[in-house]
């Protein structure tokens, strides 16, 4: 069975069959495909603060206002800083490069009770 699995692990780094980030690096460039990089980037932004709400936790957070060019331009920054992300699934480089642009401000540490607990 695990050579089976690297069987498909071999064949699926061989010959990518998912939309790479540089694809989406490409698409972006392209002014007659511009309006799939935005409607890409939208997409997995927001399954993915849908899939944070359900799940009640945050991966990144983005402020007011933000726009669908500022996650493209977040995620081209993102694969000109990392080009070995090329390869990578291109919804999963947008989510690291939304964590990179926009990361989550840390919780404040818990309150320490003034009297201990019994």
């Amino acid at each position: 069975m695990s050579f089976f699995l690297f069987s498909l692990l071999a064949a699926a780094t061989a010959t990518p069959d998912y939309y790479s980030a540089d694809q989406f690096k490409q698409d972006c460039s392209d002014i007659g495909r511009i309006d799939g990089c935005f409607a890409f980037v939208s997409a997995v932004s927001d399954t993915s603060r849908a899939y944070q709400q359900w799940m009640n936790f945050r991966e990144y957070c983005l402020p007011a206002g933000v726009m669908r060019g500022d996650l493209r331009d977040a995620t081209l920054r993102y694969l000109d800083l990392h080009p070995r992300e090329g390869d990578a699934l291109a919804a999963s480089v947008v989510i690291l490069a939304l964590k990179d642009r926009y990361p989550c401000a840390a919780d404040p540490a818990p309150a320490v009770p003034a009297t201990p607990a019994k």
